[in-house]
């Protein structure tokens, strides 16, 4: 993947917790990826978190990691 791709697959994640593109513009790569995790973490402690969250956080780990060895 590009560097393009993997920021769009990224901010398309981030749309599951009500964040637009235009909210993520100004975030680079890894805070969305903080921010994913910081999310995936209080909803599991409020109880509300959804089967495939924590394999979603999984792949946007992945996918930072594969950004920064290209970088």
């Amino acid at each position: 993947m590009t560097p393009t791709d993997i920021r769009k697959t990224l901010i398309a994640q981030m749309a599951r917790y009500g964040f637009t593109p235009k909210m993520c513009k100004d975030k680079s790569c890894r805070e969305l990826l903080y921010l994913a995790s910081m999310l995936v973490h209080h909803r599991s402690y409020l109880g509300k978190l959804e089967p495939d969250e924590i394999t979603r956080l999984t792949e946007m780990e992945k996918l930072v990691a594969e950004l920064r060895l290209t970088n």
